[in-house]
């Protein structure tokens, strides 16, 4: 299901996705209330491609609306914004991953095949800007201050972890 205010986006998505035959496109929506109401309404699909810059209900409220009536439907966040706050806001609501409207013509079957395989996605582009960013979220999440210094099996797991092994 596809969800994005742009028509014209909505359109090559379902031209892009044509290309698999195992991907039907089940119902597309122009805003997050019209989104709510054809999941409500309609059987749930595997995944939802999901715009976070929508009128009406905005992809963070969808997601959190999502997650409420349909905890393990797949969503993609697909979007122009690479700012940190939203990419952890959106993974925070709920989001299953994550890709970048500079990112589409690359990732896109890539990024739908990871979310359905129950694996987290995030754009290249953002793992690259982002990488310090996450380091101190995982360093705050793990407990420790961001200030200290890491143990060398820390770095290790970390450049690991960056790397999808």
């Amino acid at each position: 299901m596809l969800a994005d205010d742009h028509m014209i986006v909505r359109e090559g998505l379902k031209l892009a996705l044509a290309q698999r035959p195992d991907f039907v496109v089940a119902g597309e929506a122009a805003d997050g209330v019209e989104l709510m109401q054809l999941l409500r309404e309609d059987e749930t699909p595997d995944v939802v491609i999901l715009d976070i810059s929508m009128p009406n209900l905005d992809g963070i409220g969808v997601l959190r609306e999502i997650r409420l009536l349909h905890p393990r439907l797949r969503v993609l966040v697909l979007t122009m914004h690479k700012q940190e706050d939203l990419l952890r806001e959106a993974f925070l609501a709920g989001a299953d991953g994550y890709l970048l409207k500079d990112d589409l013509a690359k990732e896109l079957f890539g990024s739908i095949d990871a979310i359905l395989e129950a694996k987290t996605y995030v754009s290249p582009t953002m793992r690259i800007e982002l990488k310090d960013a996450w380091l101190n979220a995982f360093i705050a999440f793990k407990g420790a201050h961001p200030d200290q210094p890491l143990s060398s099996q820390e770095v290790d797991f970390l450049r690991r972890l960056a790397r999808g092994e």
